[in-house]
């Protein structure tokens, strides 16, 4: 070899900009089909076409890797703003509608009973999206009370609770082949509902001797 030759350095693999995301909604769809008990780094790294090495890298387990999967979910977590309280609600009903019938399919619910079983794993998680979205229903709540919609003695957190509450009761307890029945009714219902919810929300709550509280 001339000693006037240089030596080039074989440049290395290209790093991939999408490996998170990908992996990220790859590891959400496997635990929706098996749930955690069936989640697997090898099964995420062959469903996401990426290197072991490369996953164990950027998350070392798979409790990690679930946590970050279902942090993702934060950033769909937008607050509506439709000018009205009212339109809120209806608008955050579609969230709900989104996570059943959405291609995630019961991701977030699975994960909130899942909680349960493993809070070391699935607590923070869950906690972390409960918070976000609390935040948001607290924000159209003021916005309502600045609107004048409601006093602010009635802006209470109930009425996002009872709404959401309420539609993921019924989801859950719609046997398997009345659910496209139930989809089909959903925008309805859940119309009637938040009006129901709102109706009692401008309602004025009195005391046992007839005053208002």
């Amino acid at each position: 070899m001339s000693t006037n030759a240089t030596t080039r350095s074989r440049p290395g693999r290209p790093s991939d900009p999408d490996i998170e995301p990908r992996v990220l909604a790859v590891t959400l769809d496997v635990y929706r089909e098996v749930g955690w008990s069936g989640l697997t780094m090898d099964l995420v790294s062959r469903r996401a076409n990426v290197g072991k090495a490369a996953l164990y890298r950027r998350w070392p387990s798979k409790e990690k890797l679930i946590v970050a999967a279902l942090a993702s979910q934060h950033s769909r977590l937008e607050t509506p703003d439709t000018g009205s309280l009212r339109g809120d609600l209806l608008a955050s009903t579609q969230v709900l509608r989104e996570t059943f019938f959405g291609p995630l399919g019961l991701v977030r619910l699975r994960a909130a009973v899942e909680a349960k079983i493993y809070p070391e794993l699935f607590g923070q998680a869950i906690a972390e999206l409960r918070r976000m979205e609390g935040l948001g229903g607290t924000e159209i709540l003021r916005r309502a009370v600045q609107r004048g919609e409601l006093a602010e003695e009635a802006s209470s957190p109930l009425i996002l609770g009872t709404v959401n509450g309420t539609l993921i009761l019924r989801y859950l307890s719609t046997p398997v082949d009345e659910l496209p029945d139930f989809e089909a009714a959903f925008d309805h219902d859940a119309t009637q509902l938040v009006d129901f919810v709102l109706a009692g929300a401008a309602r004025p709550i009195r005391g046992a001797a007839g005053e208002s509280m």
